[in-house]
């Protein structure tokens, strides 16, 4: 019995050793968490089925994303009505992944100063962000 809990935490310590989650650079991801915080304004949304563009003037208010050095995140619209609060962070995968309230995003920076988050389905929506000044 010792000898086959020895190999199953050896076969254990293999797979995790070799996974791509344990053995991703996280530098990448400390430096995306630092262009991250901050706070974003949203310019506009863009996708789906059927496809569509929704900005601040057709929707009728703007969005304010803040993401802060202790991993909250809260979205707000300019009426100050809280939208979303929850604490987020990155997954180490291959691609800039970020949990959020749950559903995972994907994200990507143009710059310093634009962020698209898309979520992770065929029809919906990916939404662009500029950094507020």
């Amino acid at each position: 019995m010792k000898i086959l809990i020895k190999y199953l935490t050896i076969i254990f310590l293999i797979a995790v050793a070799l996974s791509p989650t344990f053995t991703q650079d996280i530098s990448k991801t400390n430096s995306l968490f630092k262009k991250l915080i901050g706070a974003w304004v949203w310019v506009k949304s863009y996708g789906g089925i059927p496809y569509r563009v929704e900005t601040p003037k057709t929707r009728g208010y703007n969005i304010l994303l803040t993401f802060t050095k202790d991993s909250t995140y809260t979205r707000w619209t300019d009426q100050d009505s809280l939208l979303s609060y929850s604490q987020f962070k990155f997954t180490f995968d291959s691609d800039n992944y970020l949990l959020i309230n749950g559903k995972i995003k994907q994200i990507d920076f143009s710059g310093q100063d634009s962020l698209y988050i898309s979520d992770i389905c065929t029809d919906c929506l990916a939404h662009l962000y500029i950094r507020k000044k």
